[in-house]
């Protein structure tokens, strides 16, 4: 490298020659990474004095992530219906630490509510979760029954219904290893006002994933969403690198 010859960084705040000045934010031009790959970028940066010395070369690692996000569903999931039997453990229920009850598929229960529980030996006996995750109700917290525990013992859940939820599921696309991650979605109805002008979604309390998302990771993220409209929507989302998803319209 010839020096000078590098890619010059704008000062931030306008100027870099102050005889006091010990750090300086900068701005490294888009041109000098429009060429490169997506994932690890090493920027080797070094410094000029007013008499025209240059000082040692330093860098600093950078994720690049110029590829978009992708929607992958939104739908609106009816609760499960009252004296919907599924077959579950029940695991330590005991106040105030809460236990984990297993099932089948959480998709269709409320993110957070109460199920009342039968049982041949204590028969019917109710208990409030704060969340759930794809097979599990999440903080479960009721009475004591016999024996301290439903482990390994079928159960009947008599659910709570409560309003319809929609369900975003979304992914960061992993390109040469690297993704930002998720960090936000947004919707409208009829005219796109444009990426980030939309309205921004409502993550509900309980819902399994919550932005920002995991970095460097493809897998499919689920959000419960609270205050959707009915009728004709669209969603997009946006990754930690700014880059937004193209538009997923559907009828919920």
């Amino acid at each position: 490298m010839t020096f000078g010859q590098g890619a010059g960084r704008t000062p931030a705040g306008g100027l870099c020659n102050g005889r006091l000045t010990k750090s300086v934010d900068a701005f490294l031009p888009l041109s000098a990474l429009q060429g490169m790959n997506d994932g690890l970028v090493r920027v080797w940066v070094h410094a000029k004095d007013i008499a025209g010395n240059w000082g040692p070369f330093t860098s600093a690692d950078l994720t690049l992530d110029k590829t978009v996000p992708v929607v992958d569903s939104l739908t609106r999931v009816t609760p499960a219906a009252p004296s919907t039997t599924i077959a579950g453990n029940l695991l330590q229920p005991l106040p105030p630490t809460g236990g984990t009850l297993n099932v089948a598929s959480a998709l269709a229960f409320p993110a957070s509510g109460s199920v009342t529980i039968r049982t041949l030996l204590s028969g019917l006996r109710t208990y409030a979760y704060t969340g759930k995750s794809a097979t599990q109700l999440l903080g479960v917290t009721g009475p004591v029954i016999l024996g301290g525990t439903f482990r390994g013992a079928a159960v009947t859940l008599v659910v709570v219904v409560g309003p319809p939820a929609t369900v975003l599921t979304a992914h960061d696309v992993l390109s040469n290893g690297s993704a930002s991650g998720l960090t936000g979605a947004e919707w409208f109805t009829g005219i796109d006002p444009g990426p980030g002008n939309a309205t921004k979604v409502t993550v509900a309390p309980g819902s399994s994933s919550t932005f920002p998302g995991p970095v460097n990771s493809a897998a499919v993220q689920s959000y419960t969403l609270s205050g959707m409209p009915t009728g004709t929507v669209h969603i997009r989302v946006v990754d930690a690198a700014g880059n937004w998803s193209a538009v997923t319209t559907v009828v919920l």
